[in-house]
């Protein structure tokens, strides 16, 4: 699970105190430490994203979104909670919105971040693993293998995108993709060969050509992060100014604010 460095939770702690918790958020959601946070995700997920489990051919933080497990507008308290943040895809993260995941039988609000899969509608990102919950054909056909996995393709509409963008029926998918594979693998695999092997066979082909682009997207957000982590040793060592708590200047003290821990 990614975390705060040691030198932003001081940070946050001393920029919260005199905050409310909108105006924390509202500092926190533009914040350098936001931003550090977003690669170091990139970074510990791999370039996938925490729902659809695709992988993204890019580490710009405009092509990623840091998620709200517990949507940010339900549970506001958990917005900078560690736990309750991961990586998505802007598709992904579009369509769940602010769908609650929370059980109905949870009590609400809920003083503390819940701590247990089972609190969840959907498969937790952290707290359980993707596959024991769903299964895919090709990134692009998603099939449930619990209640938790039939909740997260309906909150994220994992099966609408193949559906609208290429029209193909659910029918039709696994059967495109093998044919795919045929085609491409003709010479090289005997005739006989059945469509859940070949669809296997294609999964690793695509995840082994994403290993090797990410590989080098990774090492490259390496030596970002550790960038990143200079930065952040240094905007702590210097005096973070007070913080007026007036309405009329709200905008500006967050402003401020942020300059200090820049």
């Amino acid at each position: 699970m990614t975390q705060f460095l040691e030198v932003e939770i001081h940070e946050i702690s001393t920029i919260s105190a005199p905050l409310t918790m909108e105006q924390f958020n509202e500092w926190f959601d533009k914040s350098p430490i936001k931003a550090r946070f977003k690669k170091a995700c990139m970074l510990a997920q791999g370039l996938r994203c925490c729902y659809c489990t695709r992988y993204l051919d890019s580490d710009s933080s405009k092509k990623w979104d840091l998620e709200h497990v517990l949507a940010e507008k339900l549970y506001p308290q958990f917005f900078a909670t560690i736990g309750n943040l991961v990586l998505a895809c802007e598709d992904c993260n579009l369509v769940k919105s602010q769908k609650d995941a929370l059980v109905d039988t949870h009590e609400r609000p809920p003083t503390t971040l819940p701590p247990h899969p089972d609190d969840y509608v959907i498969p937790h990102p952290i707290l359980t693993e993707w596959d024991d919950h769903l299964s895919h054909t090709n990134f692009m056909l998603y099939q449930p293998k619990s209640l938790q996995g039939a909740a997260l393709i309906q909150m994220c509409g994992l099966n609408q995108r193949v559906l609208k963008q290429a029209g193909l029926s659910p029918e039709s998918v696994a059967t495109t993709a093998a044919e795919n594979f045929f085609r491409i693998m003709q010479t090289y695999i005997p005739d006989d060969i059945r469509q859940e092997t070949a669809l296997d066979l294609s999964a690793q082909l695509i995840e082994a050509g994403e290993n090797q682009r990410r590989n080098i997207l990774l090492e490259k957000l390496r030596r970002t992060l550790v960038t990143m982590e200079r930065a952040a040793l240094r905007r702590n060592a210097w005096p973070v100014p007070k913080i007026s708590r007036g309405k009329k200047s709200r905008h500006r003290e967050i402003e401020v604010a942020s300059e200090a821990a820049q």
